[in-house]
């Protein structure tokens, strides 16, 4: 859980950190962001006085057709062409012709949950979604199972878009909620 993820984000984004980020250097991080997000993906990361990360979130663009995206988006792609050839059409349908901010990976340390971490880390992701790149919905995955997560986002206002990834490899990806929040600009 926790450890597997926050390692891999340490991994993939130690060399990109930007510890004590002021605020006039805050709208040029911003920019870099969005000019980098179309080829990755964007960490935001909380650490504590040891350096140790214990919150994290991930937003990329991502096509809105409900599919639950790869760490690699390469890897996106390959499935959508699959998908395509093998059935003709996806196996849904694309809500918005262009691609959106999508959150994902969101992880608080245990000790640090219920303290308002993961919601701060929600509406931050938001604010440089609709403020900061001047998108109006943002899109996420939830396994319903997991109670915790499901509550926050609906306490944020994310509602079920209904859409389902399900080709017949996809396995249990139709039981996976697909969320859209629509945002004030």
């Amino acid at each position: 859980g926790w450890f597997e993820i926050s390692t891999g984000i340490q991994a993939r984004s130690s060399s990109r950190m930007e510890p004590n980020v002021d605020l006039q250097r805050r709208s040029n991080l911003i920019q870099c962001m969005k000019d980098n997000v179309d080829s990755g993906s964007v960490v935001l990361a909380l650490g504590n006085e040891n350096g140790d990360i214990v919150a994290s979130v991930e937003v990329r663009m991502q096509p809105t057709d409900g599919k639950i995206p790869f760490s690699q988006p390469g890897l996106d792609d390959m499935e959508r062409k699959i998908a395509a050839l093998t059935l003709n059409t996806l196996p849904c349908h694309v809500i918005d012709e262009a691609p959106q901010p999508y959150l994902s990976n969101l992880c608080v340390a245990e000790k640090l949950r219920g303290n308002g971490v993961g919601k701060a880390l929600v509406r931050c992701v938001e604010s440089i979604a609709t403020r900061d790149w001047g998108y109006d919905k943002l899109y996420l995955h939830v396994d319903p199972k997991n109670d915790h997560a499901f509550k926050l986002y609906e306490k944020e206002d994310f509602v079920d878009t209904g859409v389902r990834w399900n080709p017949f490899w996809a396995g249990g990806a139709a039981s996976i909620a697909y969320l859209v929040k629509f945002c004030d600009s």
